[in-house]
């Protein structure tokens, strides 16, 4: 899975994926959510490198290699345990850690294999405490989610910025409309139609929308002057009156 970036959409790509049998497929447009984990663990790259090369800023790719070594071998809160762990069946070696001791013996070759049983527990461990940690983020985050279901013929407003073919704006509309929902897929996207009937080729999520309400527009109200004849006789006055009341 990958973003609609023309790095990983283009004939040289597909030719290898072809090659290899990989299944590629693309996150709906300016959806980061569909790549969740991805976009998470590149935003806490990128705050590290912000931290740094706040001195020498155009020197951040220096610091790459040290950043991503510093996150490898740090507890993660999910899992409860090191990247680097889950995946080699120790933990890294560093000036400060050298519990790992060189195989050169059948007793190092023996503790070794220790370590690689003991380390298919911790994985299956590390599994549950991912499944606890969704389900309680998912808890979180459904508070805030708004519904977004719709149904092919409901019309929708979307987002420009969603739409790469219309200029990011900083003022003005955010949204452009109306469009008619064709077709809902499985992953919750859709596929949409402008008032032109053109069918627009990607899928777009459905928190990009905004429901379209048609609003009525009702006529002015007809008004007219109930004549009364005793109006000099008496104190009394014109009163205005709805056509409607002159109908019944």
């Amino acid at each position: 899975m990958s973003d609609n970036g023309k790095e990983f959409d283009n004939q040289l790509l597909r030719h290898i994926t072809k090659r290899t049998h990989v299944k590629h497929i693309f996150t709906a447009t300016y959806h980061p959510q569909a790549n969740g984990q991805v976009e998470r663990m590149n935003q806490t790259l990128m705050n590290m490198l912000r931290k740094l090369s706040q001195d020498k800023p155009h020197v951040w790719d220096e610091h790459i290699e040290t950043s991503l070594f510093a996150y490898r071998t740090t507890i993660h809160s999910t899992t409860k345990f090191t990247p680097f762990y889950l995946l080699h069946g120790c933990e890294a070696v560093t000036p400060l850690n050298r519990k790992l001791a060189p195989i050169g013996n059948e007793k190092d070759l023996k503790k070794r294999q220790g370590q690689l049983v003991e380390i298919m527990s911790k994985r299956a461990q590390a599994r549950d405490n991912i499944v606890r940690g969704q389900s309680s983020q998912k808890i979180q985050y459904d508070k805030k989610l708004q519904d977004s279901t719709y149904i092919p013929g409901d019309l929708v407003w979307i987002d420009k910025k969603t739409l790469s073919a219309l200029p990011k704006q900083k003022t003005g509309m955010r949204l452009t409309g109306p469009f008619e929902i064709i077709q809902r897929n499985r992953n919750g996207t859709y596929h949409v139609k402008d008032s032109k009937g053109v069918v627009l080729k990607k899928a777009y999520s459905g928190d990009k929308f905004r429901r379209y309400e048609i609003r009525h527009k009702w006529g002015e109200p007809v008004v007219v002057i109930e004549q009364n004849k005793d109006i000099h006789k008496r104190d009394e006055f014109p009163r205005l009156v709805d056509a409607s009341e002159e109908e019944d």
